[in-house]
């Protein structure tokens, strides 16, 4: 498929509409349709991307699709690409508040189908996790995530300064001995 902007704005729409558990379970099927479907965009330099849109404060989804666009057709890109990503959310959630206010026309069915649905974000985020990991070039990755899987686990402390720390360490141990 071309890239044009309409079909950048095709796609997103189709991950979000498609894709139950926002940010993280969206990752793996940006993945599948940019990187393995539609070949607009290499893997490592999808990783990196994801990596700098998870950087920043906000819905990884909307983050990714804001920057993917932007780095495939500019700005234009980014608009279209984040348009197409809140559409059918926005949409789904107008719906569902719509039937919960009305408590007569919520069948109560629906919130066993969203216990199961629950179930399965979380394996759309292991994988998601388990894809970051694998694109990571990092010597000490595994030690680096149990540390920080520990940490979340046992400690209060909040998980922005595990990132800001992290990143800040592997910022400099990587830039160890360059010069300016």
């Amino acid at each position: 498929m071309k890239l044009t902007t309409f079909n950048l704005f095709k796609t997103f729409l189709k991950v979000g509409g498609l894709t139950i558990g926002g940010g993280y379970a969206m990752i793996p099927v940006i993945e599948k349709e940019l990187v393995e479907k539609k070949q607009w965009v290499q893997n490592d330099a999808f990783y990196r991307m994801i990596s700098i849109a998870q950087s920043i404060p906000g819905i990884i989804a909307l983050n990714s699709a804001i920057y993917l666009g932007y780095q495939l057709k500019g700005v234009k890109g980014a608009f279209f690409s984040a348009l197409g990503v809140i559409m059918p959310a926005f949409f789904m959630i107008l719906i569902i508040a719509t039937l919960y206010i009305q408590q007569s026309l919520w069948p109560p069915y629906l919130d066993d189908f969203f216990e199961g649905i629950r179930l399965s974000v979380v394996a759309l985020i292991t994988i998601s996790g388990y894809k970051l990991y694998l694109n990571t070039s990092n010597p000490y990755k595994l030690i680096i995530g149990v540390f920080v899987f520990g940490v979340i686990i046992l400690t209060t402390l909040h998980p922005f300064i595990l990132i800001l720390g992290v990143g800040m360490i592997s910022f400099i141990a990587s830039n160890r001995g360059k010069t300016v």
